[in-house]
């Protein structure tokens, strides 16, 4: 389950849209199964078109009606490969800033998600909260309380979630605190994290940081919960972060890793390559070395086969190991060198002669990150096109 703001479709068209095929390309990588989305300036043909390009997706969108292609805009984005969309049930609260729908999830359960993109300013920000309270208990239940509530609130409910650390009068406004009461929701990563200090949203001088992006949730879902994350993804630079978390349905039954396949990125690997063509040259002379009377029950045909194609296997785990671990520790290696210089930003303070210093070194450690996740992209997209075009 994930929640990002997308800050629009940077392309008048979604063929034309680099967010929207990072998104779909991180829906099915990272098997997000429900992904809320924010300013999404979306029409009707721009969802047929999502529908069209992204066959693995499904996208339900409410717009913003006065400007539905330039402002606003709330979706939930469900990953086809792993969530049941046939008999979803959607229920608009507020036009392109608040919307339900409720899936079926596991055995005949439902599950019930509200996505939010919250107004920036303060009054129509405070009165949407009510606004969706009295909704809900009007609706004397034909619209379901949500078990989940994720999206862009853009307000924090403590000073800790700020930098610089201060409480504004727009903050922890008690509409919100009331809708929360009703629905029973809670602040996971809040919960799980009560001393970490990490932000979802910056400008580009770092001088400003908060954690408007959430996610709430039951205090049933909560202990179901794991990974609550905040992370860069690669699709906003100097903006918004995806927050994230899994969620376990406790009484299903274990399920195993399924059957081993090789990745198609790891057959562009030219040393790899190399030794299948190695191997398969040894297993031939095997073949051509054997006579119709020397083949025995122990040396034959299919004992060679089976062999080949074993050995094949091992060494392919093997390589995408070492190529998993470059990714992997290049990845953590600039998660790491944020988390230091979040470290350090705190560590000196909004005052401190060194606060130009620190918030560049931030910045520079988040662009890192930025330009190695987007070269990723680039890099998987790149692949597909060169395995569409081979017949």
């Amino acid at each position: 389950m994930a929640s990002e703001n997308m800050k629009g479709r940077s392309a008048p068209r979604i063929a034309g849209s680099t967010k929207w095929r990072k998104l779909a390309d991180d829906v099915r990588r990272l098997r997000i199964g429900v992904m809320a989305i924010q300013e999404t300036h979306l029409s009707d043909a721009h969802v047929d078109e999502v529908h069209t390009y992204y066959k693995h997706l499904h996208l339900i969108n409410s717009a913003l009606p006065e400007n539905p292609t330039g402002a606003g805009g709330v979706g939930l984005v469900f990953n086809k490969l792993l969530t049941n969309t046939a008999n979803l049930r959607a229920h608009v609260l507020v036009p392109g800033r608040a919307i339900v729908v409720t899936m079926e999830w596991h055995r005949g359960d439902d599950l019930s998600i509200m996505a939010i993109y919250a107004p920036t300013n303060k009054r129509e920000n405070h009165e949407m909260w009510g606004t969706i309270e009295q909704k809900l208990r009007e609706a004397r239940g034909r619209i379901p309380k949500p078990d989940l509530m994720l999206g862009d609130f853009n307000f924090v409910e403590d000073a800790i979630d700020r930098f610089p650390a201060k409480i504004t009068d727009m903050d922890s406004p008690d509409s919100f605190d009331n809708l929360k009461r009703y629905l029973g929701l809670y602040n996971g990563w809040r919960d799980t994290n009560p001393e970490r200090v990490d932000w979802s949203w910056r400008n580009r001088s770092r001088s400003a940081l908060s954690r408007i992006d959430r996610i709430y949730c039951t205090r049933a879902l909560l202990l179901a919960s794991r990974d609550w994350s905040i992370d860069i993804s690669g699709m906003n630079q100097d903006d918004h972060s995806r927050v994230s978390i899994n969620l376990a349905d406790l009484a299903m039954p274990e399920v195993g890793p399924g059957r081993w396949s090789l990745k198609a990125a790891t057959l562009q690997d030219e040393g790899l390559l190399s030794d299948f063509d190695e191997m398969g040259q040894e297993a031939l002379r095997k073949v051509e070395q054997m006579t119709e009377g020397a083949r025995t029950n122990e040396s034959n045909l299919q004992i060679v086969w089976r062999d080949f194609k074993r050995a094949l296997a091992a060494r392919a785990k093997r390589r995408q190991r070492e190529m998993d671990c470059t990714k992997i520790s290049k990845a953590e290696t600039l998660k790491n060198e944020r988390e230091q210089a979040v470290a350090h930003l705190r560590m000196v303070g909004e005052d401190s002669d060194s606060n130009e210093q620190a918030r560049t070194r931030l910045r520079e450690a988040e662009d890192a990150l930025h330009k190695h996740l987007d070269a990723n992209h680039t890099r998987t997209l790149a692949l597909k096109r060169l395995s569409a075009k081979k017949p």
